[in-house]
């Protein structure tokens, strides 16, 4: 326990105000004070573990050298064969035979390993206790000696004939075979409990932190590394002795490095706070604290606003409160440390020569980022400025820049565009609907600062695939279309921009929205008497709040032929788009008002000609309903002529016909059957197997790519597809253009 706190405080005190370090060039003075074993008795070269140790802490650059008046360069010290404790003090029970002070002034080390005690045994006497009351007074015990020893090497630490000492190792001695056994263990023991209780703070005359504890005795193996005078360490054991010392020193501060940046840029006249830090660690890597850390401004007319000299925390970072950012092109400003491998660290500041201007981009119903646009100015000191994925961007201006304008500007986007912006689009035209201000601006899409009817009907144009030249959608427009920022003194944050596609009315670009909502499907033909030979097929729609849709869909344009379609329920707008070659047909329509649909009535009519009795079908490719995918209930409707309704034959055809590359080789089945499809040329040769299965009622399609059962491609020429459905066999011509 502490006894005398206001001492300690005293005496920590004057190790804080006298402490003078050299902190540029330094390198550790290292004094070993030992008797024979560091002497090197009975190793092979005579020096022990010195040799080796110095040289594996020079081969990592560990700045030392070995100081003392014993031995030779560059293994020196303070050690004798025989010596004891008291031999190298004066003072309670030391006879200062064999005193260290000299060299302690002459060599002023800044480490000090004490390996003493193995002859001490010899002697007689108590080992302990090591202290009486509470630490203040050592008695004469082998342990109390080496507490006066410390105390004596603490005059070189707190000032009394100097401060360059640093740190004590303190060791536990190594076993003997001897009768010595559990007096060696006692001192060991002793001599833990004096470190521990030192940097607990417990002793008024040993300041925490200088006593460093060096365990050679724990894993020490008698049976293999002594010599056979049972006293000595064999080869094996100065080795030993070498990895357990070398640890120690690992422990030391060793590596100062920076933490976080090492150059700075800031205008001038202004603080730059806590960043320039450094970071002191051991050998290991672990940060270590309380260890003193010189700032100083070496070039420039920086202004160091704190202290000069901190304190590394526990985690071993120091850095300065604040640095004051001059006028010059640069400053340099250098942390060092004592006794460290890398010693020095600079730190780079430089005036700033700009500002920045930073903002980002936003779509306008959804608020997500709006990546890849240009962001144009002429003060931009940047060539080419884009927001990033994060929809951020970020431009340098002249420092002498007060005024700056910046443009978006985006390439065209091939976004989703449904009926639904045109039903939005028609509604506020009609005034039943309002729009807000960049919802208008998506609506117009003829580019005339109006929406008007035209532009619904533009984007119906574009959403069954008829695109005019004066239509915009997919142009990118923004809110506002330009920032522009006065008196600028500062790094400047603008405001958010709001970016929308033309034709997205209802902003759901980058976003797809739900499914499941709505359902299409086909109804069956109904047969109108007045025109014989025309069909009618309703498509119908199934859902809440109807307000608009796109069907695609699909016939045989061999056998079929889509006259007309209507409306079945007033409409606000309305847009097909009939490719009779192809077999495809678009439509898209708007309602006026919503519609809460059971799927009970039709809302189209699709008027069709069947050209050849029993192969004329149609077919929902896709469906979207109020800018949602829709789910598809039926989507397969076979026409057949009145007088020719009972025929059950299979519709086959090959689409395209003559083909480059691939063609869809398309049947219908009445009812569920068995389907082998074969190609073959023009001998009569099999080429290829396309299907072989059971295939159930409805429509169903598979490609051909040109190629054999081989998988290479086969020539130019007429080829045949033959189609065994049951009983049925169908032959269609093909012919093949490379």
């Amino acid at each position: 326990m502490v006894r005398n706190k206001n001492a300690l405080i005293i005496i920590l005190f004057l190790i804080s105000a006298s402490s003078s370090y050299s902190f540029e060039g330094f390198v550790h003075r290292v004094i070993l004070l030992g008797n024979s074993i560091t002497v090197g008795k009975g190793s092979p070269d005579g020096l022990g573990f010195r040799d080796e140790l110095y040289y594996r802490l020079k081969n990592i650059g560990f700045p030392l050298v070995l100081v003392g008046s014993a031995g030779i360069n560059p293994f020196r010290g303070h050690y004798k064969s025989g010596a004891v404790i008291g031999d190298f003090y004066s003072g309670i029970a030391g006879n200062a035979s064999f005193n260290v002070g000299p060299d302690m002034s002459r060599y002023k080390p800044t480490i000090a390993v004490i390996h003493l005690g193995t002859n001490d045994f010899w002697l007689g006497g108590e080992v302990i206790p090591y202290s009486y009351d509470g630490g203040l007074t050592f008695n004469r015990s082998v342990s109390g000696r080496l507490g006066h020893l410390i105390e004596f090497l603490l005059n070189w630490h707190n000032g009394t004939k100097g401060n360059d000492l640093q740190t004590i190792f303190v060791c536990k001695i190594i076993p003997k075979r001897s009768r010595h056994v559990q007096q060696i263990g006692e001192f060991n023991e002793a001599v833990s409990q004096i470190v521990e209780a030192a940097n607990r703070g417990e002793l008024a005359t040993i300041p925490p932190g200088i006593l460093k504890l060096v365990d050679q005795y724990s894993t020490f193996d008698i049976k293999t590394m002594l010599s056979p005078d049972g006293t000595h360490p064999n080869r094996k054991g100065y080795l030993h002795m070498t990895d357990i010392f070398f640890d120690a020193f690992m422990t030391l501060p060793l590596y100062l490095n920076p933490s976080g940046k090492k150059e700075f840029e800031e205008y001038t006249g202004k603080f730059i706070r806590d960043s320039i830090k450094v970071k002191i660690t051991d050998g290991f890597g672990k940060g270590v604290g309380n260890v003193p850390v010189q700032f100083r401004v070496k070039e420039g007319d920086a202004v160091l606003a704190g202290s000069s000299k901190v304190y590394t925390d526990t985690m071993g970072i120091a850095f300065i409160d604040s640095v004051f950012m001059g006028n010059a092109d640069s400053s340099l400003i250098i942390a060092f440390s004592s006794g460290l491998i890398d010693s020095t660290e600079t730190f780079i500041l430089k005036p700033r020569s700009y500002r920045e201007i930073s903002g980002e981009v936003v779509y306008f119903s959804s608020g997500l980022p709006v990546s890849n646009v240009y962001m144009q100015s002429d003060q931009s000191i940047e060539n080419n400025v884009f927001s990033d994925d994060n929809g951020r961007y970020m431009m340098s201006v002249p420092i002498e820049t007060t005024a700056v304008r910046i443009t978006p500007f985006k390439d065209n986007t091939d976004t989703e565009i449904s009926a639904f912006d045109a039903a939005l689009t028609a509604r506020y035209a009609m005034g039943i609907d309002t729009l807000g201000y960049m919802e208008k601006q998506a609506a117009d899409v003829d580019g005339d600062s109006l929406v008007t009817i035209n532009d619904a009907l533009e984007i119906l144009n574009h959403v069954v695939g008829i695109d005019t030249a004066n239509s915009l959608i997919g142009r990118w427009v923004f809110n506002p279309p330009s920032v522009q920022l006065n008196s600028l003194t500062k790094d400047t944050s603008a405001e958010v921009i709001y970016a929308a596609v033309k034709g997205d009315v209802k902003g759901g670009w980058n976003n797809q929205g739900l499914s499941g909502l709505y359902s299409v499907s086909l109804g069956s033909q109904q047969k109108n008497y007045k025109e014989d030979g025309y069909y009618i097929v309703p498509v119908y729609i199934k859902g809440a709040g109807l307000l608009s849709s796109k069907v695609s869909l699909e016939f045989n344009p061999h056998s079929s032929k889509i006259i007309h379609i209507s409306p079945a329920v007033p409409l606000l707008t309305f847009q097909t788009n009939i490719s009779a070659d192809r077999g495809k047909a678009v439509i898209a329509f708007c309602l006026r008002n919503e519609e809460n649909n059971s799927g009970d009535s039709p809302i189209l009519n699709i008027k069709i000609k069947s050209k050849n009795s029993g192969s004329s079908y149609i077919k929902i490719d896709d469906a979207f309903v109020n800018g949602f995918h829709a789910s598809i209930e039926n989507n397969y409707s076979a026409v057949e002529e009145e007088k020719n309704k009972n025929i059950d034959q299979p519709c086959v055809y090959v689409y395209p016909n003559p083909f480059n590359s691939t063609c869809n080789i398309n049947y219908v089945l009445l009812r569920q059957s068995r389907v082998l499809i074969k190609v073959y040329d023009i001998l009569g040769r099999e080429i290829v197997v396309l299907f072989d299965g059971i295939d159930q009622q409805g429509w169903h399609s598979v490609i051909w790519d040109g190629k054999n059962s081989n998988g290479d491609n086969v020539m130019s020429g007429i080829y045949f597809a033959r189609f065994s459905i049951d009983e049925n066999d169908f032959v269609q011509k093909i012919q093949l253009i490379r």
